[in-house]
């Protein structure tokens, strides 16, 4: 039997820590896409459109493979395959923190 060779094409994807936190994701989320807000059904299996897929914050393009955020539970969220295949590896919008309300009407 041949040990499994690494995908040179998927740096970190092969590590056991990224798998984990996969499917720590899978079974704890709420299984609710954060692009579109619509639920993904769980049922559906890779290539579908609509199938699950583990979305990162910052994109995994940006990050080192030995990089601890390429697998934390933080930086991932839930989205459908084509959600997460439309944004690519731009960076999430920024969220305003707070509004400004210095301003007396």
């Amino acid at each position: 039997m041949t040990k499994r060779r690494r995908n040179p094409h998927r740096p970190g994807l092969d590590d056991v820590r990224y798998k984990a936190s996969r499917a720590r994701l899978k079974i704890i989320g709420n299984h609710v896409c954060h692009w579109c807000r619509y639920p993904i059904d769980m049922q559906l299996r890779y290539p579908h459109p609509l199938s699950w897929s583990c979305d990162h914050k910052v994109p995994r393009s940006q990050l080192h493979p030995d990089d601890p955020r390429m697998w934390h539970i933080d930086n991932a969220l839930e989205a459908h395959l084509r959600c997460n295949q439309a944004r690519g590896a731009k960076p999430l919008p920024v969220q305003p923190t707070h509004l400004n309300t210095d301003i007396d009407w």
